[in-house]
């Protein structure tokens, strides 16, 4: 009688509250409080962002889309990219260059900028791939690995970095900021998050702060259907409520 429908980061979002610690991984410790404003952002398809909130001892969870807000480079290789990319789509966002679509957006702009060359196998599976993820994140972890796929992969994860410190900082998210979506997990332990750091530390006054938030990757695969379910059965149970009471 009654449809809930729930947008994806929504359904993530809620999830953060029902994680157990085989469930995520540690990239940053610090200073976490219980009950305050967690972040989540989560580079897929596109890039998703939202926030779960506790309020009176109940969880909220919202999405949100803030992977469609502008994009701001941070240093000279980035005003470059901005410029590269404005030559091609405007206006320019952060899903733009760290989601799905985007990593192909990083890998064009340093072979064009950088002059890196391609190798000829990761050209040729470029050019027959539907989905271009799997290629660079796979040419950027191999034995030998791709220098042009590891290159795009540093850039990505400095850009991501600096955007997930943003909204650590838009949502004082001292509960802490999680990492989610489906690339993240393929990354972790096989290249270096410092990148991802420094650019989330690199607030200028607010450093200190970000050195202070935790922050968590999610490695669980179907945390979206986990936190749709604790969605669902808080909001059966008020639906019965309601039904009972009229």
């Amino acid at each position: 009688r009654r449809l809930c429908l729930m947008n994806d980061l929504t359904a993530l979002a809620a999830a953060l509250a029902h994680l157990g610690p085989t469930d995520v991984a540690l990239i940053q410790g610090g200073n976490g409080e219980d009950g305050a404003i967690r972040g989540i952002i989560a580079p897929g398809t596109g890039l998703g962002e939202g926030l779960l909130v506790t309020v009176g001892g109940k969880a909220y969870a919202c999405g949100s889309e803030g992977g469609h807000c502008d994009f701001a480079p941070v240093d000279a290789e980035q005003l470059a990219l901005l410029a590269w990319m404005q030559q091609r789509q405007h206006p320019v966002s952060y899903e733009s260059l760290v989601a799905g679509p985007g990593l192909a957006h990083l890998y064009q702009f340093c072979h064009s900028h950088h002059g890196i060359p391609e190798t000829a196998a990761i050209a040729q599976a470029l050019a027959q791939a539907k989905d271009r993820i799997p290629v660079i994140v796979a040419g950027a972890l191999g034995d030998p690995c791709c220098p042009l796929c590891r290159r795009a992969i540093d850039l990505f994860l400095a850009i991501l970095g600096s955007e997930a410190g943003n909204l650590a900082l838009k949502l004082y998210a001292r509960g802490g900021i999680y990492l989610g979506g489906g690339i993240m997990p393929r990354l972790f332990g096989k290249v270096s998050f410092a990148g991802f750091l420094l650019g989330f530390h690199a607030k200028g006054p607010m450093t200190s702060l970000m050195h202070t938030i935790p922050v968590r990757l999610i490695l669980r695969a179907d945390a979206p259907l986990l936190g749709a379910a604790h969605y669902g059965k808080a909001e059966f149970a008020e639906w019965q409520s309601d039904d009972r009471a009229r």
